[in-house]
């Protein structure tokens, strides 16, 4: 059994990085059978119930440090964590994960994220000092390889593949076109064009070029617009702003939150994709849906590249006169935009194998490493022996001078308070408490580390609650 912790931004309904989680945990599975997972998740109970892992959460140190501790291998797993954009506070938080994991001795590896930008020196060093310990990096473009190479990770450490969503399976198209129904699109032939965007203020310019922009695919093809928010917390305002600010049949919002599968279905029922989040411009190229795309962070331009596109513009850039014309261009040929894209999603998803064939090769060099040099666990033992006996001398020591100390303390006593009956009476009773105090707490010992060794071999919690209820009776009683 191979014990594999996952982390990453899991458990906060981004409908991105929880694709990324379900085909990471279903690759897995398929290439190590015997792989038992756990998820560090915002939403621990919605993980477990969603992917059948093991799952724990993501802001508990105790909990991650007995995660960390009971796995073979960690995997920081998908996704653009790796980046001080959004914040440093994220970057270290998944750094600090992988240099805990390395403290302990576990694995390490990087599954197809996306490196950067990291633009402080300091993050800088934090991350290269932390990735050079890894076991295997693998990365899902160029960009990444190439930031990685400057903060001083050795090039040919780092493998090049894709993003995982990539391999995601095509879901049947009748559950997102159910979905659709029941939210008041009408799929009667009429031009339906969906529209993932990233934004959270509903006055910046860009949502006014969007409305200016639906509003034209209205008047020229009749098209009705279907507002999807791929981060319903995120995205779920604006997108209910611009559907308010239309006539009603010319756009529609979805307001619920969707899983995945039901996800990319919904996208399957799209004539034309516009997308600004990575993951939704990636389920339109899994979907053969014509996609337009509009670049907000570099890792969208790599992915538009690497399927060979290019995107329209950047978020900043957009207008509705440099949209339209793209739309009349990419309705027309569609077909043949599908095909070539189909060809190098292909390629693509045959490059993601790389990731599970590199875990397999690490973990078995680990097994037959342990199994074929019984000199390394012969130091192991003889390390984990040298620790027990330094510990037994320091309790030693300091019985000793503890000792020492009780007869300096006589001296002085005496020299100071005399030999006389006064002096030996309060010595007598300070001794008499003193005997009892100790007697007691050798016959706690004796008595409570085999009562206690027991309860956490079965059970750690029932093991802690066992040791708090003895520690809160002793000192009552004391």
């Amino acid at each position: 059994m191979v014990n594999i912790l996952i982390s990453g931004y899991y458990g906060f309904d981004n409908i991105g990085d929880e694709s990324i989680l379900r085909t990471l945990v279903s690759s897995l599975r398929e290439h190590i059978p015997d792989c038992s997972l756990t998820v560090l998740s915002h939403n621990p109970t919605s993980t477990r119930e969603k992917y059948g892992v093991e799952a724990v959460d993501r802001m508990s140190p105790m909990a991650i440090l007995r995660a960390v501790k009971k796995c073979d291998m960690l995997i920081s797993g998908g996704g653009s964590l790796l980046q001080d954009v959004t914040s440093s506070k994220s970057l270290h938080y998944y750094l600090s994960i992988i240099r805990c994991a390395e403290f302990f001795h576990k694995k390490v590896f990087i599954y197809s994220q996306g490196i950067g930008p990291i633009d402080r020196p300091g993050n800088r060093r934090a991350a290269a000092a932390a990735l050079k310990r890894a076991d295997g990096i693998v990365v899902r473009d160029e960009r990444s390889a190439s930031l990685l190479e400057e903060i001083g990770i050795a090039r040919d450490k780092v493998v090049i593949t894709a993003d995982p969503v990539i391999r995601m399976k095509k879901p049947d198209g009748d559950v997102g076109a159910e979905i659709l129904r029941k939210a008041g699109v009408s799929l009667d032939g009429r031009l339906t064009v969906g529209w993932a965007i990233r934004e959270r203020d509903t006055d910046s310019r860009f949502v006014k070029e969007l409305l200016r922009s639906i509003q034209m695919m209205k008047d020229k093809y009749n098209a009705q617009s279907v507002l999807i928010p791929f981060h319903y917390e995120e995205d779920g305002e604006v997108c209910r702003h611009i559907a308010a600010q239309l006539p009603d049949d010319t756009a529609v919002c979805l307001n619920e939150k969707y899983l995945s599968e039901d996800m990319l279905s919904i996208i399957g029922n799209m004539d034309l994709l516009v997308g600004v989040r990575l993951h939704s411009l990636i389920y339109a190229a899994i979907m053969g849906v014509p996609l337009i795309g509009i670049s907000y962070d570099p890792k969208c331009t790599a992915f538009l590249n690497s399927v060979g596109l290019d995107k329209l513009s950047t978020k900043e850039n957009f207008t509705a006169e440099l949209f339209l014309p793209e739309a009349e261009r990419v309705l027309e040929t569609g077909k043949e935009q599908v095909e070539r894209v189909e060809v190098h999603m292909a390629k693509l998803s045959r490059k993601l194998d790389t990731n599970e064939k590199m875990i397999c090769a690490i973990m078995e060099k680990s097994r037959k490493y342990t199994m074929q040099d019984p000199q390394n666990n012969t130091e192991k033992k003889d390390k984990s022996g040298v620790r027990t006996a330094g510990a037994i001398s320091f309790v030693f020591l300091l019985t000793l001078f503890a000792k020492l100390l009780g007869v300096v303390r006589e001296m002085m006593q005496a020299n100071i308070f005399g030999t006389g009956i006064d002096a030996d009476l309060y010595t007598a009773s300070y001794n008499s408490t003193l005997y009892l105090f100790t007697t007691m707490c050798y016959a706690l010992c004796i008595a409570a580390v085999p009562i206690l060794t027991k309860e956490f071999a079965a059970d750690r919690k029932r093991g802690e609650k066992a040791a708090n209820n003895l520690l809160t009776i002793t000192l009552l009683g004391s």
